[in-house]
């Protein structure tokens, strides 16, 4: 899991998990949002709740050819009234990959341009800043127009004119990016 955080809280904040499941037995990755409702976006792969509280939550399976899996539970009473649980679910026959992104933001902010970069990793884009995200068990090369990336984990960041570059490796190992 790599949590991207700004020190501004109207910047990108957001989640990216990675998970390898190494089964010839079936497998699930599973959220639950205590949400409004749960929209499906149009090509599935992305799921978009609506929170109580003016703050969403949209969820991106960055792997696609999953199964999709919708439900809820509930209701639930309490002083704030009902609601209900909400499931995204993603399925495999057996074992595989999931890489999905969870991108928090306020009910009037517009939802990110999400899409895969390379195997292991995405690229989030609004109308003033881009994020190039990788994040991988094994050393990765990636690379598009104005960016690429050597390693295992790591952000790219560009901010209007500023560009920055983390680079994270919990093995010692090298990691290498440019942005143009």
């Amino acid at each position: 899991m790599l949590f991207v955080k700004d020190q501004n809280p109207e910047k990108p904040n957001y989640f990216l998990f990675q998970d390898n499941i190494d089964t010839e037995l079936p497998s699930d990755w599973n959220i639950w949002c205590l949400a409004e409702s749960m929209e499906l976006g149009n090509n599935t792969i992305e799921a978009h709740f609506k929170g109580k509280y003016d703050v969403n939550l949209d969820v991106y399976s960055l792997i696609p050819d999953k199964n999709i899996v919708t439900g809820a539970y509930g209701p639930t009473e309490s002083v704030y009234g009902f609601y209900r649980q909400k499931l995204y679910q993603l399925q495999q026959n057996s074992g595989g990959n999931y890489m999905v992104l969870l991108y928090p933001r306020l009910r009037n902010e517009k939802q990110p341009e999400v899409k895969a970069w390379g195997i292991s990793g995405t690229c989030i884009r609004t109308n003033t800043w881009t994020h190039y995200v990788v994040l991988s068990n094994q050393p990765v090369n990636v690379q598009e127009a104005d960016a690429t990336f050597q390693g295992k984990v790591g952000v790219l960041r560009r901010d209007g004119h500023t560009r920055s570059i983390t680079l994270l490796s919990t093995d010692g190992g090298k990691a290498h990016s440019s942005m143009a």
